[in-house]
């Protein structure tokens, strides 16, 4: 059995000094209706966390392999319930595991750091395939609600979760 290689990425809120670096992140233009409906998608995000649509705390994130924008993406803190928002890997950076990382990342940062948060949910989609086979392969599972006509999905977010030695 071959060990997969982890893709090395981290995790940055955007802030003052990187949402230029945010702004470079693009989609092909077939995708933006997936995820935001305007380019640069870390505009709609910058945006939406200034608004707060439902009154709901945004945090900004960007996504950085070797010190490179590759992706971006928003989380929505409720009481119990994160909600992935936005997310987007660079049109030249899709197909390399960045996504798969990122979504492992996220489960990981609200395991330790939101010891409220019980779960994760996302909106993807229909026609977005390669999407829905990727939260699929992570835990997401879809739950039969729909938002905005994209079915809800979510993942269990477990805090005692054991440590890998």
């Amino acid at each position: 059995m071959a060990i997969e290689d982890t893709v090395a990425i981290s995790l940055r809120t955007i802030d003052n000094s990187n949402w230029r670096q945010a702004l470079q992140v693009l989609v092909e233009p077939e995708q933006l209706r997936f995820v935001a409906d305007h380019q640069p998608v870390a505009l709609v995000i910058l945006a939406k966390c200034y608004v707060q649509p439902s009154g709901v705390e945004w945090t900004p994130c960007l996504i950085l392999q070797d010190g490179e924008p590759v992706g971006v993406f928003a989380l929505a803190f409720t009481d119990a319930t994160t909600v992935l928002i936005n997310f987007a890997i660079d049109r030249n950076h899709q197909r390399k595991g960045i996504a798969r990382a990122a979504v492992e990342d996220v489960v990981t940062l609200l395991e330790e750091k939101r010891p409220g948060c019980d779960r994760l949910i996302l909106t993807v989609h229909p026609d977005n395939v390669a999407a829905q086979a990727l939260y699929r392969s992570t835990g997401f599972v879809p739950t039969g609600d729909w938002s905005d006509g994209e079915p809800v999905w979510s993942r269990a977010i477990v805090h005692d979760r054991p440590t890998r030695s």
